[in-house]
């Protein structure tokens, strides 16, 4: 497989998990350590920024449903022609106005109503719960997949240090096979070494050249690898500049690193954050067959007010307030469907 064909599987993988970032042009061999190419993969993932997106979105979400406890306040104003009709006036003693309907065709009027909820039947809350859950999940998707990147950077920058230096060393020792088929095919040459001698030393020298290639090709799989994680031109060329170290041996215990990864997965809480978002829609489906009880209050600048009578051509102002209350008792199923939706 060549050096080409394999940038071009990874990057079409890239681009179909979707990693369309343009990547940028970069002249020479790219020179970088391990911090400097995760810092890379972090900034150009486009995973990463969607997700970032998402939970902003989400954040959004528990703003609004928290304000949806607060009153709301809706302020108009208007202007209404109306037809003429035949004034209807009683007769009133002399110096005193006349009391009837005028006819009043203009209208004007200036009014503000506010609306509070004061019990929803548990919607609210269950809308609250459910937006601070779904805003857990979209933070520990975004940090899973963080990790997920470093991972897969930092594994794709050892993987090619490690094959180039593999490749390197193999290179090396060939040179020492060469050698030595060398001095066999003299020693047969000369009659002091067997034909089978030296058709084993030819076995051994392709043996090596094979482990040669296929560290090169693993060097070359695991820098289009890195390429692609990092937004490179297909035709770039990574120079690790980190060096190989022994890492220091483990010494705890498997079950131990088993229960802290089972702790540490933000996967597993970002399902239990979904699985407690959706126990709330649940309430909020539920809702809806208990009774709402709401606050509301008005007032009302107007010439001619209609709530004065008999209208005249003046302003005045009025007000009003309320207590609300529905409770739907019946909707031919359509609370119950909901509910076995949310449950489900």
């Amino acid at each position: 497989m060549t050096r080409a064909a394999v940038v071009f599987m990874l990057l079409a993988t890239g681009t179909a998990m979707g990693q369309d970032t343009p990547m940028v042009a970069e002249a020479g061999p790219v020179r970088l350590s391990l911090v400097e190419a995760v810092d890379r993969a972090l900034a150009v993932s486009a995973q990463l920024r969607e997700l970032e997106q998402l939970r902003l979105a989400a954040g959004a979400d528990v703003d609004r449903a928290h304000a949806e406890r607060w009153p709301t306040a809706d302020v108009g104003a208007g202007y209404t022609r109306r037809s003429d009709i035949n004034e209807f006036l009683i007769p009133q003693p002399p110096g005193t106005p006349p009391v009837g309907f005028l006819n009043l065709p203009d209208n004007w009027g200036l009014s503000t109503r506010a609306n509070l909820p004061l019990y929803a039947g548990g919607r609210l809350s269950g809308q609250i719960d459910a937006a601070v859950e779904s805003e857990r999940a979209a933070s520990l998707d975004l940090d899973a997949r963080r990790r997920s990147v470093i991972l897969e950077t930092e594994d794709a920058y050892w993987r090619l240090l490690t094959a180039g230096e593999s490749e390197r060393v193999l290179r090396e020792g060939l040179s020492a096979f060469q050698a030595h088929l060398k001095d066999a095919r003299n020693r047969e040459r000369f009659g002091m070494a067997a034909r089978s001698e030296v058709l084993a030393v030819e076995v051994e020298h392709e043996r090596a050249e094979l482990r040669r290639l296929r560290a090169e090709n693993g060097a070359e799989v695991a820098e289009a690898n890195l390429v692609r994680l990092l937004q490179l031109p297909p035709d770039a060329v990574i120079e690790p500049t980190e060096e190989l170290e022994s890492p220091p041996p483990g010494h705890e215990d498997l079950e131990v690193l088993v229960q802290r990864a089972l702790e540490a997965r933000s996967e597993r809480e970002s399902l239990l954050a979904r699985v407690r978002a959706a126990e709330a829609s649940v309430r909020v489906a539920q809702s809806t067959t208990r009774p709402h009880l709401g606050l509301t209050a008005g007032y009302l600048y107007a010439n001619p007010n209609r709530n004065f009578v008999p209208p005249d051509d003046q302003w005045r102002s009025s007000w009003d307030v309320g207590f609300e209350v529905s409770w739907r008792v019946f909707d031919r199923g359509r609370t119950s469907a909901a509910v076995a939706r949310a449950q489900a």
